[in-house]
């Protein structure tokens, strides 16, 4: 199997190692270690593929196990030169495979990782404290324009000084707030913790003091001021179960129910019939009335907060009423907080998913400016906003007369002109319900993140030597399956004339350990079995017992001729490898075996190894196709560069 160490480990994907610093260009190149044809491959791309392949092997970096890796890449390298002088290279389904892979290998060289982990960090400290707040929201109209934004802002700005000079927080709520919610609630959210809310707002709400009013901020909803009321250590999750009387017209005859029926928890009648009798969340009724496990900010506040209440298993909470009706709880379990490592794998899902992935992508972007040298014309957004006009709305808009000389930025050594921007525009544009300004606007910005982007993915591998390597393994890998399937593998698979040649010229390589031939006979009883080993023993004739098992047993006795061999899985391998006759109980049935024969290193038959014989017909046709192979791409070593391989290596 160590032809095959070249693979390409797919799944490595999913864990590379972190981008490691670009390379010094001042460094000095390493040596040739051998041509092929006219390839060349230098010493540091074969030491990078054994150290990565023998990474959990120390014993293999010894002079004679490099020698040997060394034939193997000489090998796997002339194939690869075989496949693209037939052009496999150019194929689309290959261009696609290797698309979709490159798209995956570059995402850790295009992500800010200390900002992630920064981020991490920081849920993870928040989700440990729970925050009670209050908010007024003042949205945006369906489609804002720039004077929109700021009359909301200054509105919510007034509220917010009417807050700060004392007057009542819920009240303001109740009156201004346009979250629907707050005609009821008064703008009270509950408790919260860390990536419950849109990030623009829990970092408001955990950045305030208890008491405090926030200063104004924006999110996609609209603008927010929040007042924090409280701050608390978080609680794990609960599982609790509820006995529920939902809400009715009479509702002072529910809730007096409702309080009889805990008189009758607290004093001693079994929970479980209690739910059962009268409990009318048919859901769980029928199991108790025990609920899913939630945490802080997933149940109506009046429930969760009876329910983190209770200490002891099997508390019993008061009565309490939700927009649903009235409960009682009763604690079945409380979980602890989820460790760092059980919670990590959602903060970073969240991280991708809401706009702390914005925070990494702006660091990114800032530091590829610098580094890039980004240069951008100052009339550049003017030029662009008055491009836009209502048929962006609707996704129409059209590609109008562009001076393609018109310079908006550059970044690299790439220059981007205002037509390039209008194609993009026009390639890219969805239905929307922003003010056409702000659209364009958004657009532009993404057109040069996506050049900035794009800039540094061009020169990611003379960036990162890692990368480099990593890709020429994906693209080679992707290249070698393709031709081994067509050259070898499917070959040796479909050409049983060639399968039927090689192993009649091969014979002696297949020897069979002993082999005993027999006549099997199967019986209902030990009786007949006794009565049959006497006639054969005897050599007398079988006619008459034969006709009588069929009169006595509807069917005729048919003898089986079978033979098996030292080693196999035969139902008759218990049976003794020597002439004679026995009997066997196998599996609850009757035998008499009848061994008639023993024959000592039978070759077996190819249809019992024709799987073997497939394996060492491929090896047989690939190492013939690839002496063609080194005739066609004459491999020379250089002899430093072994030397080289065998001093960074040999330990």
């Amino acid at each position: 199997m160590r032809q095959f160490i070249f693979l390409i480990p797919f799944f490595w994907i999913a864990c590379q190692p972190a981008p490691q610093q670009s390379a010094d260009s001042s460094a000095k190149m390493p040596p040739v270690l051998f041509t092929a044809g006219d390839s060349t491959i230098f010493a540091d791309e074969f030491i990078y593929v054994y150290e990565k392949n023998n990474a959990q092997m120390d014993s293999a970096f010894t002079r004679n196990d490099i020698s040997e890796y060394l034939d193997l890449y000489e090998n796997f390298k002339v194939k690869i030169m075989e496949a693209y002088a037939r052009g496999y290279d150019t194929l689309n389904e290959y261009r696609t495979e290797l698309s979709s892979y490159e798209e995956q290998l570059k995402q850790p060289y295009l992500t800010e990782t200390r900002v992630t982990d920064e981020l991490i960090n920081e849920a993870f400290d928040r989700s440990r404290e729970e925050i009670r707040a209050s908010h007024i929201l003042i949205r945006f109209p369906e489609k804002p324009t720039p004077e929109d934004t700021v009359r909301a802002k200054e509105r919510i700005t007034d509220i917010r000084e009417m807050a700060v000079n004392g007057a009542s927080f819920d009240s303001l709520a109740a009156e201004f707030s346009e979250d629907p919610s707050a005609r009821t609630n008064r703008g009270d959210l509950g408790y919260f913790t860390s990536m419950q809310m849109v990030y623009p707002f829990e970092n408001a709400a955990y950045n305030t003091p208890v008491g405090s009013i926030s200063p104004v901020i924006r999110t996609r909803f609209g603008y927010h001021i929040i007042k924090v009321n409280d701050r608390r250590g978080a609680h794990g999750p609960v599982i609790v179960s509820h006995l529920m009387l939902r809400h009715q017209p009479d509702t002072a005859a529910v809730r007096n129910r409702i309080f009889e029926l805990h008189e009758q928890a607290a004093g001693g009648v079994p929970w479980e019939q209690l739910v059962k009798e009268h409990s009318e969340d048919l859901s769980t009724r029928e199991r108790g009335g025990v609920l899913n496990p939630f945490s802080v900010g997933q149940a109506p506040i009046p429930f969760q907060e009876a329910a983190f209440s209770l200490q002891s298993k099997g508390d019993i909470s008061d009565p309490v009423q939700t927009q649903f009706g009235w409960h009682i709880l009763r604690l079945v379990e409380r979980r602890p907080l989820p460790t760092r490592e059980a919670l990590e794998p959602a903060i970073q899902q969240r991280i991708a998913q809401d706009e702390r992935s914005v925070i990494g992508q702006e660091f990114l972007i800032s530091r590829l400016k610098e580094e890039w040298g980004f240069s951008e014309n100052p009339e550049a957004k003017s030029m662009v906003r008055e491009m836009a006009d209502s048929t962006l709305n609707s996704g129409q808009w059209a590609l109008p007369p562009v001076n393609d000389n018109v310079f908006l930025f550059s970044i690299g050594d790439q220059s981007y002109t205002q037509y390039d921007f209008a194609l993009y525009l026009a390639d890219n544009q969805k239905p929307n319900a922003q003010n056409p300004e702000s659209y364009i606007l958004q657009k532009y910005t993404e057109f040069k993140q996506d050049a900035i982007i794009r800039c540094e993915e061009s020169h990611l591998e003379e960036k990162y030597p890692e990368y480099k390597m990593l890709l020429r393994e994906y693209r080679e890998g992707i290249l070698y399956f393709k031709l081994m399937e067509e050259e070898i593998w499917k070959r040796a698979s479909e050409d049983s004339a060639g399968q039927r040649a090689y192993y009649q010229e091969h014979k002696d390589q297949y020897p069979g350990t002993t082999t005993a031939v027999a006549t099997v006979y199967a019986l209902p009883d030990s009786v007949q079995c006794e009565r049959l080993i006497s006639l054969l023993k005897e050599g007398a004739s079988l006619d008459s017992f034969l006709s009588e098992f069929q009169q006595l047993n509807s069917s005729p006795l048919l003898p089986v001729e079978v033979e098996w061999s030292m080693g196999d899985d035969s139902p008759w391998k218990s049976v003794p490898m020597q002439v004679g006759i026995y009997q066997k109980n196998i599996m609850y049935k009757w035998y008499v075996i009848h061994v008639t024969d023993v024959q000592e290193n039978k070759v077996k038959p190819f249809e019992k190894i024709r799987g073997l014989v497939i394996s060492d017909y491929q090896q047989f046709l690939e190492e013939r196709w690839v002496q063609q192979l080194r005739d066609k791409y004459p491999v020379i070593r250089n002899e430093s560069g072994v030397n080289y391989v065998y001093e960074a290596l040999v330990r």
